[in-house]
């Protein structure tokens, strides 16, 4: 068994499709500190700048529509002091004024929550609606701002570090896992024709050759991720420097907003990852075993995956089946909850949903190969 564990291996590494996938993760990975170093992403400067905007056309829209609507009044005066305590936060940056910039960005957001409870704010245009902060952002905001405060965390100005860098890799790759996943595990139980001679000789059962293949695209793709993420992280730090990986990142959890140093959420961020991992593998099983064409387990996966990104209003719906589940950034943040408007959408929820289905998938594989067994035993 274990001469064919390590044979099954060297087949997973060997397999051009795998060794494609390890350069197009690296070139990802590449990109995202591209986007840091080039484009400035997380630049605390460049992000105040695109809020003070945003805020700006709020301020003048709703002045060109204002009444004697004291409700309308109310909320023109809400965003215009956002307005002025974002110059504030804008000065707290300039000045490097930590605390000036801290208490204005937790007023702020304060601010903008308040802002939801007027009646008003539905009344405004969609365009004008779009550049105001959603409730969702101003609570992670809220949450994220008082961490820092209570916990005397220097504030981070540049990205251009490690931890930095696991910050945008989180929510970036949280989009594109599952399909990275996807496209490492899409040739399980289909290239058995191309070895059959070597396969046949190895004295394991059918059943055990499917556990096998499953248990090595399970450990070999969640491992490549994370060896080759690893390899990066640690490649930025000895350039760079660490960073501060007491930043703090948001973890939802029914209806609150709580903030958990980076450390802390990149193990809970691998071990939903190591969940989805062992889900999407049992998923490419149970395709494969149906439908027998690794070109047709990719395209209803790419499916599955789109279905969210194309029809969110679905969310809620779908809410029983994986298919909200499938991107690591949205369930710990809360996104998915916010955009299906259930609040036990949650990392345990997802976790749990994607796990039950997993079982699902592999007790059918069994039966079928069972039943497969039978029958080639038979004739």
């Amino acid at each position: 068994m274990k001469a064919y564990l390590l044979f099954e291996t060297k087949l997973f590494l060997k397999e051009t499709k795998n060794k494609l996938m390890f350069v197009i993760f690296i070139i990802f990975l590449l990109y995202v500190y591209f986007l840091i170093a080039v484009q400035g992403s997380g630049n605390i400067e460049q992000e105040q700048a695109e809020q003070m905007n945003a805020s700006r056309v709020a301020i003048s829209s709703i002045a060109a529509t204002n009444s004697e609507n004291e409700e309308t009044s109310a909320l023109y005066e809400n965003i215009y002091q956002q307005q002025q305590l974002l110059s504030q936060q804008d000065n707290g940056i300039r000045f490097e004024d930590r605390d000036w910039y801290l208490d204005s960005a937790i007023e702020l957001a304060q601010l903008q929550i308040e802002l939801y409870d007027y009646d008003e704010f539905n009344d405004l245009d969609t365009p004008l609606r779009s550049v105001i902060p959603s409730i969702h952002t101003a609570r992670k905001d809220l949450a994220r701002f008082i961490y820092i405060r209570d916990n005397d965390i220097p504030i981070m100005y540049e990205q251009d570090n490690a931890a930095g860098f696991m910050m945008l890799y989180f929510s970036t790759f949280g989009v594109a896992v599952f399909l990275f996943l996807l496209l490492y595990s899409g040739s399980i139980l289909t290239n058995d024709l191309d070895h059959e001679t070597m396969v046949k000789g190895y004295p394991v059962t059918h059943r055990q050759k499917v556990v096998s293949k499953i248990l090595i695209y399970t450990v070999a793709s969640f491992f490549s991720i994370f060896a080759m993420t690893g390899l990066v992280v640690l490649i930025i730090w000895a350039i760079k420097g660490s960073g501060d990986l007491t930043y703090p990142m948001i973890i939802y959890n029914h209806g609150f907003y709580r903030a958990i140093s980076i450390a802390q959420y990149t193990l809970i961020y691998f071990s939903y990852l190591v969940i989805l991992t062992i889900h999407v593998v049992s998923l490419s099983s149970f395709l494969n075993i149906l439908l027998k064409n690794v070109y047709a387990t990719l395209l209803v996966g790419v499916v599955c995956f789109a279905i969210p990104l194309v029809a969110q209003n679905w969310i809620g719906w779908l809410r029983w089946t994986p298919i909200p589940y499938y991107n690591p950034f949205a369930i710990l943040s809360g996104d998915t909850s916010y955009l299906a408007n259930q609040e036990h959408l949650t990392l345990v929820y997802g976790g749990g949903v994607l796990l039950i289905w997993s079982m699902l998938f592999l007790i059918i594989v069994y039966a079928i190969n069972s039943l497969e067994n039978k029958s080639y035993s038979i004739e």
